[in-house]
């Protein structure tokens, strides 16, 4: 009976650590590709951060990033609709303790903010790399030709 007790107790808190670590508690990722990529509530799965999350980082309550807003689009004169990312990347900053969320656009105000939170780590990409990865959706883009006929919903 003992063995039971302790082995109930250990698995408790060893579930309960898992839980609080990362994202805490709160929140959990949607896992996939960066076009599913997110942050959800974990209890309530609503969302509170969009895909399609690039990268980010966990330091000190908050999660912050760069991501790719997805968005609808009719395509060939109303003939397709597809989910597709916008090439206009934005940084975002959660607040995992009391849910607020800010975003930029410009990587320099975003750092700034990062810095007035005493969050100096930033993120492991690079500018650079960034940029290689909004290319590649471009030409993703680029490679079917359809999409140029796209506009947003």
């Amino acid at each position: 009976m003992k063995k039971i007790a302790v082995f109930l107790t250990v698995a408790v808190a060893v579930t309960l650590l898992y839980l609080n670590t990362g994202l805490g508690f709160k929140f959990t990722e949607v896992v996939g590709t960066p076009e599913v990529r997110a942050i959800k509530h974990r209890f309530s799965n609503d969302i509170a951060v969009q895909p399609a999350i690039i990268d980010y980082q966990i330091e000190d309550g908050y999660a912050f990033g760069f991501r790719l807003p997805a968005y609808e689009a009719s395509c060939e004169n109303s003939k397709y609709t597809s989910s597709l990312l916008s090439l206009d990347g934005v940084y975002f900053i959660l607040n995992l303790s009391n849910d607020s969320y800010v975003e930029f656009n410009q990587s320099d105000k975003f750092y700034k903010h990062l810095s007035s939170k005493g969050l100096e780590k930033g993120l492991n990409l690079t500018s650079a790399e960034l940029d290689k990865v909004v290319a590649t959706y471009d030409s993703r883009y680029k490679e079917f030709g359809y999409f140029d006929t796209c506009k947003p919903l």
